[in-house]
């Protein structure tokens, strides 16, 4: 598992059952100073979505939109 993964499931294991924005994720990655790309980023949470780990909602929307939530 990357680091950006576990950076990301920390964030949202945090958030409990709350739903939490992409940008909320972001900030925090980046406040973390965790090196990452937006490419990245994007494929990790899809990854993590096929796997059933964390839900996202608005997928069809931009990214900015993005709710995720860890399951």
């Amino acid at each position: 598992m990357s680091n950006l993964v576990k950076q990301i499931l920390k964030i949202l294991e945090a958030q409990g059952n709350e739903m939490a924005s992409v940008m909320f994720v972001l900030d925090q990655l980046e406040k973390a100073e965790t090196q990452f790309s937006m490419a990245e980023f994007d494929e990790m949470v899809d990854q993590l979505r096929r796997d059933g780990v964390i839900r996202v909602t608005n997928s069809s929307d931009p990214r900015n939109n993005w709710q995720l939530q860890r399951r």
